[in-house]
């Protein structure tokens, strides 16, 4: 029987599970200065976290299916203000670094031009991607407790065939990105975790996540390291990165509930996880100088540790301004457009 029709709520096990994935994907970025370093304790660090840190994007989309993401216009109204905040901010910071001569010239107008833009430029992908997995949830959450379990699991069977098996052993890739790093994977994930969330984890990664977990780890590192190309399996298609990060989420689904305090704690800083990422790449261009001198060096780690905690940092205080200054006229707004059009979103959805 279907468990669709069940009342679920956000847990701090998931929750915690959010913080690690965007803390894999800062890691994994962070770490691009290490590759083919002549350091044999670096070389090993950028191929182990990029093993388990192209796991995080899955993770994060795995939890969003699982929950069910729930359509509302102030939610993509939400979205979209928090990104052009973001994307407004940096492009301001690279303007007032440029020359006085450079601005309003043609390239200054271009960048404008995506700043304002960045869902539709897809100055992040992953921001991109997500929102046209948010717009259509309500028809994924439609069909997906509609269609029969066997249905279901043909559904499944067919796309990650294509999208991630094929990548995966033939090295044909259906998506325009070489890396999966794309829409049709991120529906992908999203619809694996309805699946678990109707049906369950299937049962062989239930008993065994953590032994197939460390399995899946083992296997791309040695294939990257010892084989291939360092990246090579390192990709957020690839069937066995997919495959580990359901292992995480089945391990963190085990994990007994917190303490009251630790609760809150957790999702005051899981709602810090969007800007992170948002922010990741950014930061990193501007602090990556701490360290990537010493790619060869033995330090190169523990300056590299120490960058990350700055990002997070940074970011964290850059988020809490603009939530004390943006956050009520934003919700305020969105209340608005959800009373003029809550009626019309229910007849299309």
């Amino acid at each position: 029987m279907p468990e669709s029709n069940k009342t679920i709520q956000r847990q701090t096990n998931y929750e915690l599970l959010r913080i690690i994935a965007i803390l894999l994907i800062s890691l994994m970025h962070g770490i691009r200065s290490a590759y083919g370093s002549p350091n044999i304790l670096n070389s090993v660090s950028f191929v182990a976290i990029n093993a388990i840190g192209n796991m995080g994007v899955t993770i994060f989309i795995l939890i969003s299916g699982y929950f069910g993401i729930r359509f509302r216009l102030s939610k993509l109204f939400t979205l979209w203000a928090i990104v052009l905040f973001y994307s407004l901010a940096i492009f301001t910071y690279n303007t007032l670094n440029l020359p006085p001569t450079s601005i309003l010239d043609k390239e200054f107008i271009k960048n404008l031009y995506t700043a304002l833009t960045p869902i539709t430029s897809a100055t992040w992908w992953f921001i991109t991607s997500y929102t046209i997995l948010f717009m259509l949830s309500p028809l994924l959450n439609k069909a997906t407790e509609h269609i029969t379990r066997h249905q279901f699991k043909y559904l499944l069977v067919v796309l990650l065939f294509f999208y991630s098996a094929s990548p995966t052993f033939l090295m044909h890739s259906l998506s325009d990105t070489p890396n999966g790093k794309c829409t049709e994977n991120m529906i992908l994930a999203y619809l694996i975790g309805r699946y678990i969330y109707i049906y369950g984890m299937p049962s062989i990664i239930k008993r065994h996540s953590l032994m197939i977990f460390l399995s899946c780890i083992s296997l791309i590192f040695c294939v990257n390291y010892f084989i291939f190309d360092p990246l090579f399996m390192a990709k957020d298609h690839n069937l066995f990165i997919i495959i580990g990060a359901l292992c995480i989420f089945s391990i963190f689904s085990k994990l007994q509930k917190l303490s009251t305090g630790a609760n809150g704690l957790i999702i005051k800083a899981a709602s810090y996880a969007f800007p992170i990422y948002i922010l990741n790449i950014f930061l990193i261009d501007l602090l990556e100088f701490q360290y990537i001198g010493l790619r060869a060096d033995n330090a190169f780690l523990l300056y590299y540790l120490i960058v990350q905690c700055e990002i997070i940092g940074i970011s964290i205080i850059i988020e809490y301004i603009r939530n004390m200054i943006f956050s009520n006229p934003i919700k305020l707004i969105g209340k608005a457009i959800d009373d003029k059009t809550s009626s019309l979103i229910d007849k299309i959805i």
